[in-house]
């Protein structure tokens, strides 16, 4: 059959650098070293925040003109660059003496979480322009690299790893500028700054502070168990970067069968065993000694992992599908990831000062507090903008071929997405039905028309 996914091996490569980067530099399991943030510290907060780079990601948008359109891309990204590199640098200066430079520390900090921040955003960019199929693969493939770029550079010394993060930001910037000679479009129009506008203001504002606010929420959340993990894993000595990998590894595997076997790829259908695995997780956890913690924080990244990047899939299919600037979504839909990212570690720590005296008990409350919010945060469906309605002209080639080629009547519903020019991810969604039955139904449908590719079966509609 034809419509092959055809993933760019740059662009992999790229997005797998940048995550394994963020993870490396800034690992969120090395609960020994952790940046404890909380009101008993507000310093080390105001370091964090600037970690995450919130700000950066609010305010980039608004530049969206000078920083994103095409023509600049090449500038802007090499800033992107200078501000990682540079951060990184100040960063271990910083760190080199007996007690930290705070200034410094929060400089560099500061510097590379806008760095981060424009590369995430460019590359948000990139899938928001992209087929939903082509992305979803893109995630998938971009953490079974990244998960073993990690494994590996988890075992290697520090000195050795201090080293390898000088060169992975520049590896990604070559992919970046490869993918550029290879002409990816950004469709100028969308991502130039042309005024903050919905096509349906109302409608489609709610929606879209919706979605930012279950996006914080869950990260919030999530967050929250991952320094509740962190606390509880202190002074045990494992590799826990390289079983984070392995995590990202199997985020990729769990995240490919659910867009392929779900019937939809959701925020409620993830969160109902995102929760369930972090909970086990966080039993692993609260059982103590090595093996236990081991487990704990493989559960813990791939459910992590997966559903953040979940949300993240989230954020560009909906820039996908709306007509005001792809920038503005991806931009400050990604600002309440790592605004959520800030906050579940803070209000942890407001808790659980310093993150000790954490028991069982403890433990076992979160559950629950996790079961109760999950029966009003992770309940019914996101809001979209539901199915457009077909052009009669779909609709009467649909009706033809449907009676000319004995079509059954979920054939025809593929059929009229189809020749709508629909993905199969899209009509997965509409139809809430898993992407192999799409796929099973897609194929039958070829098979009666005779055709071997969807730009076939469209002009034979028109015949």
């Amino acid at each position: 059959m034809g419509d092959s996914v055809r993933i760019n091996p740059w662009q992999i490569a790229g997005m797998a650098f940048c995550f394994a980067w963020v993870f490396l530099a800034h690992p969120p399991v090395d609960a020994n070293a952790g940046i404890q943030i909380g009101p008993q510290s507000p310093i080390a907060s105001l370091i964090r925040f600037a970690t995450v780079g919130v700000v950066f990601y609010i305010a980039y948008p608004l530049l969206g003109n000078c920083l994103f359109d095409r023509n600049r891309q090449t500038i802007s990204s090499s800033a992107f660059l200078a501000m990682r590199l540079i951060g990184y640098s100040i960063g271990l200066i910083s760190l080199s003496g007996a007690e930290p430079d705070i200034l410094l520390l929060f400089v560099g900090n500061l510097l590379t979480g806008g760095g981060v921040a424009g590369f995430l955003i460019l590359w948000g960019l990139i899938l928001a322009n992209q087929d939903e199929e082509q992305g979803e693969m893109s995630f998938a493939f971009t953490f079974i690299a990244g998960g073993i770029f990690m494994a590996i550079l988890g075992l290697v010394p520090d000195s050795v790893l201090d080293v390898s993060l000088f060169f992975l930001p520049v590896l990604e910037f070559v992919c970046f500028l490869s993918l550029r000679e290879k002409q990816v479009s950004f469709e100028d129009n969308k991502t130039k700054q042309e005024g903050f506008s919905f096509s349906n203001s109302t409608e489609e504002g709610r929606e879209f502070i919706l979605v930012m606010a279950r996006t914080f929420l869950s990260i919030s959340l999530v967050s929250f168990v991952w320094e509740m993990f962190s606390a509880s894993a202190q002074g045990v000595e494992f590799a826990k970067l390289s079983l984070f990998g392995i995590g990202l590894i199997a985020a990729a595997v769990v995240i490919f069968l659910f867009t392929r076997y779900s019937s939809s790829v959701g925020f409620v259908a993830t969160a109902r065993w995102v929760l369930p695995i972090m909970a086990i997780g966080l039993f692993f956890a609260a059982w103590g000694g090595m093996p236990s913690l081991a487990i704990a924080c493989l559960l813990l990244a791939a459910a992590h992992s997966s559903f953040e990047t979940i949300l993240r899939m989230q954020i560009i299919d909906f820039a996908r599908k709306h007509e005001f600037g792809h920038v503005y979504i991806v931009g400050w839909g990604f600002a309440a990831i790592a605004l959520g990212s800030f906050v579940g570690p803070a209000f942890f720590h407001i808790l659980f000062p310093g993150g000790s005296g954490v028991g069982r008990m403890h433990i076992v409350g979160i559950l629950t507090f996790m079961v109760v919010i999950s029966a009003f945060l992770f309940t019914g469906q996101m809001p979209s903008r539901g199915e457009e309605e077909k052009s009669d002209d779909v609709s009467s080639r649909c009706m033809r071929m449907a009676e000319r080629f004995g079509l059954s009547a979920r054939e025809t519903e593929v059929l009229g997405y189809l020749l709508e020019g629909r993905s199969h991810p899209y009509i997965r969604d509409e139809l809430f039905i898993s992407k192999s039955t799409v796929d099973t139904h897609v194929r039958h449908i070829y098979a009666k028309v005779g055709v071997n590719s969807k730009q076939e079966l469209i002009d034979a509609s028109k015949e």
